[in-house]
């Protein structure tokens, strides 16, 4: 298959380019503190690394659906990874005319999909590291198609931090299978240092538990506790303030609260995803969007950021202002094979108000 030439000498270019430039770049970011003091140690200037990372996938377009097949990886694991990605993409077949079905290569596994995904598919590279392919779909408009594709294109690139006109570290070609056309995709870029192993994720600025500040005897007072809300299960321990109501649940929240004030509302949840889920750059992108703001990259990304500690130890921060009186103060706290997700979202004004609340809910969270 023509494609498959083309995906090993796209690697092999890409490979030889990586000894050019350094493999990690570092950046220092100081910015004004969001978060109260005595509540949380905030580090100042913290350090993040980046490493080459490269980010193959082929996008189907069927009828009015469109699918993404992608994954992420150092450039030496893609190669390694070349012979059995053109084995799975021959093997993908629609059948049933709507969802996709394939045969997995030898030593793959499936992990189920969740609202944001069809299917996580688990690949190892030669050090038997764990390596996720994620397939999922969007609408799509045939007439708009060239639109939507370059859409989708820019985010990919925006993961990578590769800038929107830049083209020399993207190759694309159109490739016949079956009676569509699939866009094969390889991206060369960068990403935070770690980033890429489930379970494992390692976010911009993160600093590992053990060095960590202790919290200061007398630093904090405990919040209010209403006994009816309090939540224990298995591992999960959720001590939420007196005045945070029971919100509603669904299959994917494992808590949920809400405060009303006049005609102010927010909401507050609590989940957990397989993996990384997409990425920490992705997903605070999807939070961007709820609010009515633009995407970010990835170098503007790690000045939006702060440590937070958790029960189980420290979590990434960060708070949005939307466009349209909205905003979300959001946390992503990596643990095991699971990212955790803890989000307020609601009324600006509101949601300030809340704000040392839902800090303090974090800190006493303990989740497995």
């Amino acid at each position: 298959m023509r494609y498959h030439w083309f995906f090993l000498c796209m690697v092999m270019g890409l490979l030889a380019g990586c000894g050019e430039a350094p493999g990690i770049r570092q950046y220092e970011v100081t910015r004004p503190e969001f978060v109260e003091r005595g509540n949380v140690d905030v580090p100042q200037a913290p350090q993040v690394e980046l490493e080459p990372a490269t980010t193959w996938g082929a996008i189907w377009p069927r009828g009015n659906q469109a699918w993404f097949f992608k994954a992420t990886a150092s450039p030496e694991a893609v190669a390694g990874l070349a012979t059995k990605w053109k084995e799975f993409v021959a093997s993908v077949k629609f059948s049933d005319g709507s969802n996709p079905e394939w045969t997995l290569p030898e030593g793959w596994s499936q992990l189920p999909g969740n609202q944001f995904r069809f299917a996580t598919l688990v690949m190892k590279d030669a050090a038997g590291a764990p390596i996720e392919l994620t397939v999922s779909s969007l609408p799509r408009s045939p007439e708009q198609w060239d639109s939507q594709l370059d859409a989708n294109l820019s985010r990919w690139k925006g993961q990578l931090g590769i800038g929107p006109m830049e083209s020399s570290s993207v190759s694309q070609t159109t490739e016949k299978q079956g009676d569509d056309e699939v866009v094969f995709v390889l991206m060369q870029g960068s990403r935070a240092k770690g980033q890429g192993m489930m379970g494992g994720m390692s976010a911009p600025g993160t600093a590992s538990t053990a060095n960590m500040p202790a919290a200061e005897s007398g630093q904090t007072k405990p919040p209010a506790v209403n006994e009816m809300q309090k939540m224990v299960e298995g591992e999960i321990k959720l001590t939420p303030p007196a005045e945070w109501k029971p919100g509603k649940l669904n299959a994917f929240r494992k808590a949920a609260y809400e405060v009303t004030r006049g005609d102010e509302r927010v909401e507050i949840t609590v989940i957990d995803l397989a993996g990384e889920s997409g990425g920490l750059l992705e997903n605070i992108n999807r939070w961007r969007d709820q609010v009515g703001m633009p995407a970010i990259e990835l170098a503007a990304l790690t000045s939006e950021l702060k440590n937070v500690k958790t029960a189980n130890g420290p979590a990434q921060l960060i708070e949005i202002e939307g466009s349209k009186g909205q905003s979300i103060l959001g946390a992503v706290l990596p643990r095991g094979d699971r990212t955790w997700f803890v989000k307020l979202q609601g009324s600006t004004p509101l949601a300030q108000q809340e704000k040392a609340r839902f800090l303090e809910f974090l800190e006493t969270s303990a989740l497995p």
